[in-house]
C-alpha cells in the first residue's frame, strides 16, 4: 500500500505555501506523528470528477487524535504560560471533520494536494468561551494547508507545461483505476479501525534524508522542557513524560537496555530517585552534524542539572560518607550545578531519537562545594556513580 500511494505522487507535488515534493510531506508526517497522538482517520465519502485536463479525487471524513504536551508546543506555544488552559487541552480527545483533495496529472500522478481540518470546530468543544478560543487558534502555528509549525522557506516552484494535458480516454481510465482502490480501501477503513500511520501523509518505502535542522532542534528542546523539573515517579506528569519518549524514541529492536527509550526513561528514574531533582536546563547552543551515509545527525548541546543532596542521596550514592558526621553536615540540603554534556543521534529518514548519549561532570561540582582535596577525594573513591549519572539505582 505504501509503494503504491508512494507511487501517484509527482516529484514536485503542490503541497500549498509555496512548498513543493515528497519530502515536505514527509516532515510534515513527522510532525503530525510527534506532536499528536493519532486515533484514527475515517473516510465518510469521496467524489471523483473528470475535468478536461485532470482528475480530481475529493474525499470527506473524521480524524480522531488526544492532544498532548507536545500538541500545544508545536501549535499553541503563545499558550504554554497559561497553565489552567493547557491543563483543559492535554489529554482531551477531539475528532474534527476533514477533507483531502488530490489532483492527478497526464501521466497518473498526484500533482497538488490540498487538505482542511477544522480544528476551530474540534477544539470550541472542550474550550467553551469565544475569547478563550480566539486567543488560543489567534497565534496558532497552523498554515494554509494545515501544515503545523514554523515553515520553511519555499524554493522556487518548477512547472512542467504539459503536466496537466492528457488525453480524455487515459483520465476515463486513471478514474476507473481510483474508484477501484477507493473502494478497496473504504472496506477497509471501518470507523473501529485504528491506522498505525500519520493521518495524513505516509511515508514513502523508499528513505528520504531530511535535513530540518528547525524540526530537530525543536525535539531537543522538548526534550529539555519536559524534563526541566525531573522525572515524575508519580502522578500524570509521569504518565506524560513516558509517553512524550514513546513518541520521540525510533523503537527498540531489542529488550536490551541500550541509550534508547528505555535506558532514557531508566536514568531519569535513578537519578530523581537519588537526588532531588530542582532543574535541568539547556546552557550551550545546538550543534548539528549530518551523515547521510547512515541517515543520522548528531545534535550536541550542553545543559546543567540542579541537584539537592539529602540524606537519602548519601544512603544511596555516598554510603561510605555516613560514618563522618562532618561531612554529612557539609553535604546535605546543598544544591550541586552540575554540567553535562549530551549527544542526541536522531535519524534523518524518520525524525526520531535513536538514542541519547550523557557525560555529567560530578567532580567539579563536589570539589567547589568541599573544598578540600583530601575530602573530595574521599567523597569521590566509593561514590555510586557513573559518566551518565547514578549507578546505585536502576528500577
Amino acid at each position: 500500500m505504501l509503494q503504491v500511494l508512494h507511487s501517484v505522487m509527482d516529484p514536485e507535488v503542490d503541497v500549498g505555501n509555496g512548498l513543493r515534493g515528497p519530502d515536505v510531506m514527509a516532515e510534515q508526517t513527522i510532525i503530525y506523528s510527534t506532536f499528536i497522538k493519532f486515533i484514527r482517520l475515517t473516510m465518510t465519502s469521496y467524489d471523483i470528477v473528470t475535468a478536461e485536463d485532470s482528475v480530481i479525487i475529493k474525499t470527506q471524513g473524521t480524524l480522531r487524535f488526544q492532544v498532548l504536551r507536545n500538541t500545544i508546543d508545536i501549535i499553541f506555544p503563545h499558550v504554554l504560560g497559561n497553565e489552567c488552559l493547557v491543563a483543559q487541552l492535554v489529554g482531551q480527545e477531539v475528532e474534527p471533520s476533514i477533507g483531502i483533495t488530490f489532483f492527478f496529472n497526464l501521466g497518473g500522478k498526484c500533482c497538488r494536494y490540498k487538505i482542511d481540518v477544522d480544528f476551530v470546530g474540534a477544539f470550541a468543544s472542550i474550550v467553551k468561551e469565544p475569547e478563550k478560543l480566539e486567543m488560543l487558534f489567534g497565534k496558532a502555528l497552523i498554515a494554509e494547508n494545515c501544515m503545523l509549525g514554523i515553515l520553511d522557506e519555499p524554493r522556487e516552484p518548477h512547472i512542467e507545461v504539459n503536466s496537466f494535458l492528457t488525453p480524455r480516454s487515459t483520465l476515463e481510465q486513471e478514474r476507473d483505476r481510483l474508484v477501484d482502490e477507493l473502494e478497496d480501501l473504504r472496506k477497509l477503513t471501518k470507523p473501529d479501525t485504528e491506522i498505525p500511520h500519520s493521518p495524513l501523509y505516509l511515508l514513502p518505502s523508499k528513505p528520504i534524508h531530511i535535513h530540518n535542522g528547525a524540526l530537530f532542534k525543536r525535539i531537543v528542546n522538548d526534550y529539555y522542557l519536559m524534563f526541566e523539573n525531573g522525572y515524575r515517579l508519580s502522578g500524570h506528569q509521569e504518565h506524560a513524560q513516558a509517553d512524550f519518549l514513546s513518541q520521540i524514541f525510533a523503537p527498540s529492536r531489542t529488550e536490551e537496555l541500550k541509550p534508547g527509550c528505555k535506558y532514557v526513561q531508566a536514568r531519569w528514574q535513578a537519578l530523581c530517585e537519588c537526588f532531588n531533582v530542582l532543574e535541568f536546563k539547556q546552557t550551550g547552543a545546538i550543534c548539528i552534524e549530518y551523515d547521510d551515509q547512515v541517515n543520522t545527525c548528531a545534535i550536541r548541546s550542553s545543559a546543567s542539572y540542579a541537584l539537592q543532596l539529602t540524606l537519602h542521596s548519601l544512603e544511596l550514592v555516598f554510603p561510605h560518607v555516613l560514618p563522618n558526621s562532618a561531612l554529612v553536615t557539609a553535604l546535605v540540603g546543598n544544591v550541586l550545578v552540575v554540567p553535562s554534556e549530551l549527544v542526541f543521534t536522531i535519524g534523518t529518514d524518520s525524525g526520531l531519537i535513536a538514542h541519547i548519549v550523557e557525560r555529567m561532570d560530578f567532580v567539579e561540582r563536589i570539589s567547589k562545594l568541599l573544598q578540600n582535596r583530601e575530602a573530595v577525594s574521599f567523597v569521590m573513591s566509593e561514590a555510586l556513580l557513573s559518566l551518565d549519572g547514578v549507578r546505585c539505582y536502576r528500577p
